[in-house]
């Protein structure tokens, strides 16, 4: 067996400890998945759902206390997870152009100014933000890579809206079947995940014969260099456990098979869930996007009307305008028959976040807690619901362990149109000025945009930041 050489630094000693990782698993760079830390990271998950998840203060509202409160009917799925939740009701985004276009690219960035041109460029009637989106920043910040899905989440011309963006503002592509994703995200762990005699073999080789060498490099060595080198020794070690122990880090993680050319809309998201709990448990990517949008062709949900039971889109083929938008009454007041089928459509895609929830409630993280303590999950929307409600949109964020105060509803404060109290109500025009909103009617808007609770999950992310998106959008973090 080959010699180190005994003239050997510490720096190419060190090198070869690279090396040995190297050989161990050279497509995953975690220090989480390697079994070399106990010390779990945050892992985000963003889900925009289309049409936003359904809460309506004309129709139901949140009731109770901070603590001991009663969820609207879109939010009833949550009932079985209340403790692993907050209810952020009322947080205001962007009030011009329309609402579905402007927001899709707002929603990640809070960066789209005031009546911006569109953008051909980006596949539909979209305006670009003028800085990049939180999952973006979260992922550049950690080095690591983001699994962006679309189930369905699409517009005209466009294969899926325009989420995320990098520092450059070009658009960032999501994957939208569950076949492709599979073949880039999970086969190449399911291959390293064969064990290969050979390679475990010259793991061990290399790993003994580093480890023979160390008492000599070692004795040359005092203080502070010492201290240095033994835990480089330790980590080498840990390695070395974790990889005799399991063959490859992945060896006691199930891994799903291929998918088949031809899902079911309920067979696909089930995948992407899938991919989603093996990324975050891997630490493969520490920040995953889900887009959902109306595709969906049977759920099920109640019709107070006629007191049936009723099963999907019973009104034609248009789900935009004949369920997600119900205010159809006059004055815009909600129909009731296609309000309770846009509920019943929220929480067939609510079920499923339970369902994730309750996964990763059952992995144990590094740490020895649920990897759920260890993980965001935020729920948003462009809308906050079919009637465009845009000055109180609830955001709903699962998770975080004992860094978040979970199982409570915050009503963020508001104020009225017509007496902003002071209150700055607007955004900045193309060339950067300040444009104030005209509106003077209507309901009470939130005093908060979506922005401060972007700060705020960004801090928990590790990112040192007081604002996000445009200045005049900020204003106080909200507290989690």
């Amino acid at each position: 067996m080959a010699k180190i050489n005994p003239n050997l630094s510490r720096r190419d000693f060190i090198k070869q400890l690279g090396l040995a990782a190297g050989v161990a698993l050279p497509f995953l760079r975690s220090s989480v998945a390697m079994g070399q830390t106990t010390t779990a990271p945050l892992r985000v998950l963003f889900v925009a759902l289309q049409h936003g998840w359904g809460s309506d203060r004309d129709v139901a509202r949140f009731t109770g206390s901070t603590t001991n409160f009663v969820s609207p009917n879109p939010f009833s799925a949550f009932d079985a997870i209340k403790n692993q939740c907050q209810f952020i009701d009322g947080l205001r985004t962007g009030f011009w152009g329309n609402a579905h276009d402007v927001s899709y690219s707002d929603i990640l960035t809070s960066s789209v100014r005031y009546e911006a041109p569109t953008n051909p460029a980006l596949g539909g009637p979209f305006p670009n933000p003028t800085s990049p989106s939180l999952d973006w920043m979260i992922a550049n910040h950690h080095n690591k890579n983001v699994l962006r899905l679309s189930h369905g989440y699409q517009s005209f011309g466009a294969a899926y809206h325009p989420l995320s963006f990098d520092s450059s503002l070009r658009s960032l592509p999501f994957f939208t079947n569950a076949r492709e994703a599979y073949l880039e995200v999970i086969d190449p762990l399911r291959q390293q995940n064969q064990t290969d005699p050979t390679l475990l073999s010259r793991n061990n080789a290399l790993l003994s014969m580093l480890g023979r060498d160390t008492n000599r490099l070692l004795a040359r060595l005092s203080g502070q260099e010492r201290a240095k080198m033994e835990s480089y020794l330790a980590s080498l070690n840990a390695l070395g456990n974790r990889i005799n122990a399991t063959g490859t880090a992945t060896g006691n993680i199930q891994l799903p098979n291929l998918p088949g050319m031809t899902l079911s809309y309920n067979d696909q998201m089930d995948q992407y869930l899938e991919m989603i709990r093996i990324a975050f448990t891997l630490d493969t990517h520490r920040v995953a996007v889900l887009g959902l949008g109306n595709h969906l062709e049977t759920w099920p949900w109640f019709d107070p009307v006629t007191n049936m039971n009723r099963n999907g889109n019973i009104f034609g083929n248009n789900f935009h305008h004949e369920i997600a938008h119900y205010d159809k009454l006059p004055g815009y007041l909600p129909e009731p028959t296609s309000r309770a089928a846009y509920e019943g459509w929220v929480r067939w895609y609510a079920g499923k976040i339970v369902g994730l929830v309750n996964t990763l409630t059952a992995i144990n993280d590094v740490d020895g807690r649920p990897l759920i303590d260890n993980t965001l999950i935020v729920l948003t929307g462009e809308v906050g619901n079919g009637r465009h409600d845009r000055g109180n949109i609830v955001h709903t964020i699962i998770g975080g362990g004992s860094r978040t105060r979970r199982g409570r509803w915050v009503n963020v404060p508001t104020f009225e149109p017509r007496n902003r109290q002071g209150y700055f109500w607007g955004s900045r025009a193309p060339d950067g000025t300040r444009v104030e909103s005209g509106i003077n009617y209507g309901g009470p808007v939130s005093r908060h945009h979506v922005a401060d609770l972007w700060v705020s999950v960004a801090r928990l992310a590790g990112l040192n930041i007081n604002s996000f998106g445009i200045d005049v959008y900020n204003g106080t973090p909200i507290e989690l």
